[in-house]
């Protein structure tokens, strides 16, 4: 189309807001409060800077896209802008991206292990951009066609924008010649169509590539959501299962040192599980009086906060107040209502550390001694952990201890190896309930293998049992080969891993002593 006269430019819809190109590089629609979280977090990694960097040459919106992972991952329904308010690079590179991302069933399924938690987030961020970035070119030549197509296009959309604004300005000034109006007028329309062939030749190289750019993705996000389980996991096992993970330095410190013991970070893919779900379920019998218990206290947990504070974000002049009491985790919420002990006694566990558990087995068992380390900790009941084998190592914690979390740590690193006794582990057992005075004190005994109690030990744990009244509950690690065992002579229950699952044992083990 060419124009001859300013009724023409008029005539046409050359001037509408609606055919105007977009100038976002964002693709996800974000709150104030969720880009004060990303820019504070931004601020604190070298790394994301580093991706910044090397992708701008190839990607003008990089930084954008890594702040849009990050909120797909963190917000719990992301919104997507429309299209018509996107700039060429966040339409025809970031939004593929990110909807190939949030159309994967792994997202839809497992999202939830970062949604409202910093660190887990950030993670799952920092491991999909590194297996994005090496292939960074080749992803926006695959959506292109063309290693430069989205620059020029980017390069053409700035071109456009300043005609169409030079355009408006002659058009409200009587003294400018009809003539150079309608010269900025035909520039801006040849623009506009070599923009629109551009566009669809990107178009068409993204229908080609669609099956490769899905393939690239759905493999970086599966372990990008791996990753922040684990990080996750970790947290939860010798942190506060309260925490919302933030990216501070006693997480940051906890990470690094998990994440230098392959031991520590096999036993937090159960101990982090079984405390999630224990964490997640402990919400019944919180009683005061005859009515419910609540309490008043400060932090940045949105989901807890009070209705007033929440009420600060509908004022403009109000938000970087909200903002500062979050950052500063001066929120006034809603204290975790804390459940009524009932009764339940002091826990001792027995963990065979023979050499023929090490592996799974161990790692599972230690699982299930820290989570129920965690429900006497929270509970201020005392807790022992024996470690044995064919020698025995103790690890005592009383009921007013105050920092653990070191002490949970190394506990988890013990490995005995050596062969198995039994009577070590249950006599010393025995002496904890009769010197330290143990309150209803319950033995859980976990091992892999058969062991003979002589008769004389065997009577003795009896007579025990009957003068101090405590039980023993048997962990019998034999799945698939049923095997005939001793625990019989002194456990009151056993569970059997032949015959149930281990998460079902832990489920069961953790439900019996909260």
């Amino acid at each position: 189309m060419s124009f001859k006269s300013i009724r023409d430019i008029l005539n046409s819809d050359i001037l509408s807001e609606t055919k105007d190109i977009g100038y976002s590089d964002r693709v996800l629609k974000s709150t104030r409060l969720e880009r004060e979280i990303f820019r504070d977090i931004r601020n604190k990694t070298q790394e994301i800077k580093q991706f910044e960097e090397e992708g701008r040459p190839i990607l003008s919106s990089i930084k954008q896209l890594i702040n849009d992972v990050f909120q797909a991952f963190y917000t719990i329904t992301p919104k997507m802008l429309d299209d018509k308010d996107l700039s060429p690079a966040a339409k025809k590179v970031n939004k593929v991206i990110l909807t190939k991302l949030m159309t994967q069933e792994e997202y839809a399924t497992k999202k939830s292990v970062c949604e409202g938690y910093e660190i887990p987030a950030l993670e799952a961020t920092m491991v999909f951009m590194r297996e994005l970035m090496p292939n960074l070119k080749d992803i926006v030549k695959s959506l292109s066609g063309s290693e430069d197509r989205i620059n020029t296009m980017e390069q053409m959309a700035e071109q456009c924008s300043e005609l169409l604004a030079e355009l408006k300005q002659k058009l409200q000034l009587q003294s400018v010649s009809e003539k150079k109006t309608v010269s900025v007028a035909n520039k801006l329309e040849s623009k506009r169509e070599q923009y629109s062939y551009l566009e669809k030749q990107a178009d068409r190289a993204t229908n080609m590539n669609r099956k490769k750019i899905q393939e690239a993705v759905a493999v970086a996000l599966s372990k990008a959501i791996d990753s922040a389980e684990t990080v996750k996991f970790v947290i939860l096992s010798w942190g506060n299962c309260n925490d919302n993970m933030l990216k501070n330095e006693v997480n940051k410190k906890l990470i690094e040192r998990v994440s230098k013991s392959e031991k520590l970070m096999y036993v937090a893919k159960f101990l982090g599980k079984y405390k999630d779900i224990y964490c997640g379920k402990n919400k019944n019998g919180y009683v005061f009086g005859r009515g419910e218990k609540y309490d008043i206290t400060t932090g940045n947990n949105i989901s807890k906060a009070l209705t007033s504070e929440l009420s600060l974000l509908s004022d403009k002049k109000l938000i970087p107040v909200f903002i500062r009491k979050y950052q500063n985790k001066r929120l006034k919420q809603y204290r975790r209502r804390e459940p009524i002990c009932k009764g339940k006694g002091d826990i001792i566990v027995c963990l065979d550390e023979s050499s023929s558990t090490y592996g799974a087995n161990q790692a599972w068992g230690m699982a299930v001694a820290m989570v129920l380390l965690h429900i006497c900790h929270e509970n201020k009941r005392n807790f022992a952990l024996i470690h044995f084998s064919d020698k025995i190592k103790t690890d005592i914690f009383r009921a007013d201890d105050s920092d653990i979390q070191k002490r949970m740590i190394e506990a988890s690193e013990t490995f005995l190896k050596g062969s198995t006794d039994f009577e070590k582990p249950i006599k010393k057992a025995i002496s904890l309930i009769q010197d330290e005075k143990w309150n209803n004190a319950d033995i859980v005994f976990i091992t892999d293998g058969i062991c003979n109690l002589s008769d004389e030990c065997e009577k003795y744990v009896k007579e025990m049992q009957s003068k101090h009244k405590f039980s023993i509950t048997g962990i019998l690690l034999d799945e698939g080969e049923n095997m005939s065992f001793s625990l019989e002579k002194f456990a009151k229950k056993i569970y059997r891993t032949s015959e149930l699952c281990k998460d079902d044992i832990a489920v069961d083990i953790m439900k019996n002593r909260r």
